[in-house]
């Protein structure tokens, strides 16, 4: 999940072809219907939120490993289109949003202020040299939809 608080507008949306090792073929699920929006024959394994970086054909990849590299996925796996072309959006610039993609392992915590990097496609804590990618402005609490919790981010 991202809600964005800065105007999307505002923001540089970047395009990008999804690499092969994060899209699952949909084996005969081919759209019958004539007013299906895609054909879908493939699923985007992408969420909204999550940090895709550059593989080295320049595709979108879901980051593994920390990254000075990373772009927040806006348009993911959860539409239609996203599916039938094989493309993410990813933000770049400055931008404020609120997240559920935060890393929840075991004694991971987050306050205003903590410096965010990206691994696994998750934020998660920065130390030492990590490369940083956004900083924590708020930690919202619990809610019956989000039992975890959401972060709210600023990007550097």
């Amino acid at each position: 999940m991202l809600k964005l608080e800065t105007p999307v507008t505002m923001i540089y949306r970047r395009d990008m072809e999804v690499a092969a090792a994060d899209i699952s073929s949909i084996a005969g699920a081919v759209g019958e219907d004539d007013n299906s929006l895609s054909l879908d024959t493939q699923q985007v394994n992408i969420a909204q939120g999550q940090w895709v970086t550059k593989d080295a054909d320049g595709k979108a990849t879901l980051v593994t490993t920390k990254t000075p590299l990373a772009f927040c996925v806006f348009a993911a796996g959860e539409r239609l289109d996203v599916n039938g072309l094989g493309q993410v959006t990813g933000l770049y610039g400055k931008y404020i949003g609120i997240t559920d993609q935060v890393d929840r392992s075991t004694g991971v915590t987050y306050a205003a202020g903590d410096k965010l990097t990206v691994e696994n496609g998750l934020l998660t804590p920065a130390t030492g040299s990590d490369p940083v990618v956004a900083v924590v402005d708020e930690v919202i609490a619990a809610t019956n939809v989000y039992t975890d919790g959401l972060i709210k981010f600023i990007t550097v």
